[in-house]
């Protein structure tokens, strides 16, 4: 995903393409750690309540990131679980009254996607996406304090077919910059050829496959084997410092970049539910407490395109649409405790929305430490009550590897939002956030 241009680099000359590259593995399991902080700040105006601004500061304690692949001729399966604490203090004036408002949550995601290939790139596949919220919110507004709880749950199921591969090729990528580096200087002994790169990204491969906590022993090892492929191959006959720091500055500083290159398109049948749970007490004269449940089933048909291109070492394009429209189902029932008496109101009813997709995105890679890109992405959804929402977003990060298996990562994120209903009320908004990351993959 990144920024323009086309520069001659060491892919051009050679026959070898990244795109080539086929990612086949038993198995690729990566544990991450990352502590976040970010700020952002945003001024909307509405039609219905005129001009507001807002001022917030977030922060995210260490929170866990593990991923699984395995590719193979006849099967591609990825899967993620996802742990993040948040907390976010934020501070809003709407005209002359201020309102402060402090939250905090957990959230858990686990995913999973598998495609089944048949001949011709044609595949069926299944996913599961589940996610559990639970979220604390303080909020005061003159004189008055209300706390909140809220509990849900949301899981969706996915089925689909399609043809196309999108092929991960970050292991072709190491190979080519470790075999350009000692070409440049001069360390080579032999002419790079698409088989000597395709089979030494065969190796990364199967390094980074291996899981050892103890990052010396791994290291040593992972050296070891990769001297060993480059005498065994010719291309290294003779080694010196200059080999070992040019092996070392690649392989060291840049674990993992994450690249794909290939089209697919897909037709998906994605079922789910949702349910979420509301507690809220506020500190008025006289007490009031409100509970809330919610139940939906829905059902949404899906169709997509996807297509990465590595245009060459350093320059990545990656672009998908897709359309989609969901059809549910739901009720929900809201318990009131006033010093009047208690109330309960029920309610059910079904709705449809249709939305659109859109992504584009441009990547710079100046070198295995580095990573500088630019993502745009548009959604528009349409409901069965005639209200529209358009949203849009540009993403401009920077990926800098500082360390072993440890980056450094900086984006800043541009969003605009507007909200329509009917001869009710259009309302604008614009968002400018902030966010600085450190990653280190544990394993």
């Amino acid at each position: 995903m990144f920024l323009f241009a086309s520069i001659l680099c060491f892919s051009q000359d050679s026959s070898f393409q990244l795109k080539d590259y086929k990612y086949r593995t038993p198995g690729f399991r990566a544990l991450s750690v990352n502590l976040s902080l970010s700020g952002s700040s945003n001024n909307s105006k509405s039609t219905s309540s005129g001009e507001n601004s807002n001022k917030n500061l977030s922060w995210s304690t260490t929170n866990l990131y593990y991923t699984n692949t395995v590719s193979t001729d006849k099967r591609l399966h990825e899967s993620s679980i996802y742990l993040q604490p948040w907390g976010d203090v934020s501070k809003q004036t709407i005209g002359n009254q201020e309102k402060k408002n402090n939250t905090f949550s957990n959230s858990f995601k686990w995913q999973r996607n598998d495609r089944l290939y048949k001949n011709s790139l044609w595949f069926f596949e299944y996913g599961n996406n589940l996610e559990l919220t639970l979220n604390n919110n303080s909020f005061k507004e003159q004189g008055t304090h209300t706390i909140q709880n809220i509990e849900g749950v949301k899981n969706t199921i996915a089925f689909g077919v399609g043809k196309g591969r999108i092929e991960r090729v970050q292991d072709a990528q190491m190979a080519m910059y470790i075999l350009n580096d000692l070409k440049t200087q001069g360390l080579l002994d032999v002419a790079v050829t698409p088989e000597l790169t395709n089979s030494f990204a065969q190796l990364i491969t199967s390094l980074n496959n291996r899981r050892v906590f103890d990052t010396r022993r791994r290291r040593i090892y992972e050296f070891t084997k990769i001297d060993s492929f480059l005498r065994a191959s010719g291309a290294v006959n003779n080694t010196d410092i200059r080999h070992f720091t040019t092996v070392n500055d690649n392989w060291a500083y840049a674990f993992n970049p994450y690249r794909l290159a290939g089209f697919a398109w897909f037709v998906r049948l994605k079922p789910g539910i949702e349910y979420s749970k509301t507690l809220s007490q506020t500190s008025f004269v006289p007490l009031t407490k409100f509970s809330t449940q919610r139940f939906s089933a829905f059902i949404t048909p899906q169709v997509g395109v996807e297509k990465y291109v590595p245009i060459n070492l350093k320059w990545q394009q990656n672009m998908g649409a897709s359309v989609s429209l969901q059809v549910g189902t739901g009720q929900y029932k809201n318990k009131n405790i006033s010093s009047t008496g208690t109330s309960i109101t029920k309610g059910k009813g079904n709705g449809w929305q249709t939305g659109l997709n859109a992504f584009y995105g441009v990547a710079f890679f100046p070198n295995t430490r580095t990573q500088i890109g630019a993502n745009a992405e548009a959604d528009a959804l349409y409901y069965d009550n005639k209200t529209s929402t358009l949203s849009s977003s540009l993403r401009v990060f920077m990926n800098y590897f500082i360390g072993y298996r440890t980056y450094f990562i900086a984006n800043t994120n541009l969003s605009y939002n507007n909200l329509h209903y009917p001869l009710v009320s259009n309302s604008n908004r614009f968002d400018v956030n902030i966010n600085l990351t450190f990653q280190h993959i544990l394993f």
